[in-house]
């Protein structure tokens, strides 16, 4: 054994200081390739056509990119573009890129097919509205994006128009537009509905004020109940209603103006005896003695015939309303008094007393307004 061991021994002592046992080294890998997209795979020639990749690499950075058409050769070295040069036919796109090291990747490749412009039918790519409906007095916008076509238009009321574009529209009524375009091959169209739509009407029912409203008797006694007619002693009564209009938006369009007092309680039979109801404009501010008014009123807003079972509405009570609102009003206030017929003559208690009688805070005004 000691004759086997003294040779190695010697073999290790006669070996030069510093030297060490080198590992072998790892071999740098090839980086990876990935077309993101390629949009569109299928256009007309001459059309854009964009193309995206990217590579990888597990040892260090992309330093280079590759692009090759199987009918065309190498076209880029960039990894993000657009181009519109492609010849026309069936290409098989290939890509690649390169790393720091020197290292290429393995190629992958998409399809893309270029066809002559001159062959198809137009593309009509996008034809919308930036909104499907409106009501009267405003505006849609029409956007559309053509390709391939000699000539483009749209009806109804607008005509020719450039490939792509925007037009401002404004139907009074439901609208079916259609956009066509043509070349030599043919013709294509598409259409698109806008609804039009009335402007909604709002309505506001504004109760009567019951700390303003009131009668007034001839001798200029103020009473807080709403009476018309007559009162236990025989005396004409006026009855007035007071109703705040500042709730109606002074830009509204006011459409109808109503008022309601189909509530009111009723005594004996002021309509055969009294005559006519009407109804007067009479801005009292604060109910006063003053406000009796001697005689048949002039132009009244509206006048009753028997008892009401639905609300009054005219032309005059809407012009007033409007007016009160017009010149910046927050009240609207009104009479009401009987005309009486030359044949009446007072109860003096023969009978039941004839009058209207509203209830307190309980009338009411209906606007109604876009």
């Amino acid at each position: 054994m000691r004759k086997l061991l003294l040779p190695i021994l010697l073999t290790i002592a006669m070996m030069p200081a510093g030297c060490a046992v080198i590992s072998p080294t790892t071999p740098q890998q090839p980086p990876t390739a990935y077309i993101d997209s390629i949009s569109p795979s299928a256009a007309l020639a001459g059309e854009p056509i964009t193309f995206i990749g990217h590579g990888t690499d597990p040892n260090g950075t992309i330093a280079a990119h590759r692009w090759r058409s199987s009918l065309d050769g190498e076209f880029s070295v960039l990894d993000k573009f657009s181009k519109t040069t492609l010849s026309e036919g069936n290409h098989t796109i290939y890509y690649k890129v390169q790393n720091a090291y020197g290292l290429w990747s393995s190629e992958v490749y998409q399809r893309v097919t270029i066809t002559p412009a001159g062959n198809l039918k137009p593309v009509i790519k996008a034809f919308d509205t930036d909104t499907k409906s409106i009501i009267i007095g405003k505006s849609a916008t029409l956007n559309w994006n053509v390709t391939g076509a000699t000539s483009v238009s749209i009806s109804p009321d607008i005509g020719n128009v450039a490939s792509t574009g925007t037009r401002i529209v404004s139907p009074t009524s439901t609208t079916i537009y259609t956009l066509t375009a043509t070349n030599t091959v043919g013709t294509i169209s598409a259409e698109l509905q806008v609804l039009v739509g009335a402007i909604p009407q709002s309505k506001l029912e504004l109760y009567s004020i019951a700390a303003e409203e009131g009668y007034v008797r001839s001798g200029g006694i103020v009473g807080p109940e709403v009476i018309v007619g007559e009162n236990p002693s025989n005396f004409s009564v006026q009855g007035f209603l007071s109703f705040d209009i500042s709730m109606v938006p002074p830009e509204a369009s006011i459409e109808s103006v109503s008022l309601d007092i189909t509530n009111s309680n009723i005594s004996g039979d002021p309509f055969t005896t009294m005559g006519l109801l009407s109804i007067y404009n009479h801005q009292y501010g604060v109910l006063q003695s003053k406000n009796f008014v001697v005689g048949p009123g002039l132009n009244p807003l509206a006048q009753l015939y028997s008892m009401p079972y639905q609300p009054t509405e005219s032309p005059a009570l809407l012009n007033a309303v409007k007016t009160q609102i017009l010149e910046k009003q927050t009240r609207f206030q009104i009479r009401l008094q009987f005309s009486k017929l030359p044949s009446y003559a007072p109860s003096y208690g023969r009978g039941p007393l004839n009058y209207l009688e509203v209830p307190k805070g309980k009338a009411k005004l209906i606007v109604q307004y876009k």
